[in-house]
């Protein structure tokens, strides 16, 4: 590391941790250099936490690759941040990372990106879509988005719409992540348990003419 300034460092590094230590690291590089094509270097910067440190060519390049979120390794989101002088590993408080969502056995009126979005961000923050299963209906609708490690995540969403009441299921792809850092956390009552949340009105323009699903 004492090969790079203070300043490149500030200037094209990002700080990388995954929501799951079952990686190797040599996965992780692999990865890395594939998915970021002006990537110089990655190191762990503190094997312990699994913390890395990439660097980038440029400051642009750098922020590109911030900015989109949704990285994945595996199927393991990622967090990303900044690197700053003074960060200590250790005091890493994570509370989004990036994980794929699906809808098991989702009416068909509610098979609309719109529509679908507005269900994600009520339990995250909505990223992007899986587009296959728009194309293939017969398949789960799919979504990434960042979820709030700190908050209980819910198995089921109750949709109130103009077409009635619809309780739907949610599979989350790596739910034991979730699970466990949720279980330590002691997010366990009564109120988590039940795990629903009412959406007040779920619907855009374009489906609301039933026509659409001839």
């Amino acid at each position: 590391m004492l090969q790079y300034s203070i300043d490149m460092l500030q200037q094209s590094a990002l700080i990388g941790k995954f929501s799951s230590s079952s990686l190797l690291f040599l996965d992780i590089k692999k990865w890395a250099f594939l998915s970021w094509s002006s990537l110089k270097d990655i190191f762990y910067i503190d094997p312990e936490s699994k913390c890395f440190i990439t660097i980038f060519t440029t400051k642009i390049e750098r922020d590109v690759f911030h900015k989109k979120k949704g990285w994945f390794c595996h199927g393991v989101g990622l967090y990303t941040m900044f690197w700053v002088p003074n960060f200590n590993p250790c005091d890493i408080s994570i509370q989004f990372f990036p994980h794929w969502i699906s809808f098991p056995h989702l009416p068909l009126e509610y098979h609309d990106q719109e529509i679908i979005e507005i269900i994600a961000n009520k339990l995250g923050i909505f990223l992007k879509h899986d587009l296959i299963p728009f194309e293939c209906p017969h398949l789960e609708a799919r979504v990434c988005l960042l979820i709030d490690m700190h908050k209980y995540f819910p198995s089921s969403i109750s949709l109130i719409s103009k077409w009635g009441n619809w309780l739907q299921s949610i599979k989350i792809q790596d739910a034991t992540v979730v699970n466990k850092f949720q279980d330590n956390l002691g997010h366990f009552n009564n109120m988590c348990q039940t795990g629903h949340v009412d959406v007040l009105a779920v619907y855009s323009d374009h489906c609301s003419n039933p026509n659409n699903y001839s």
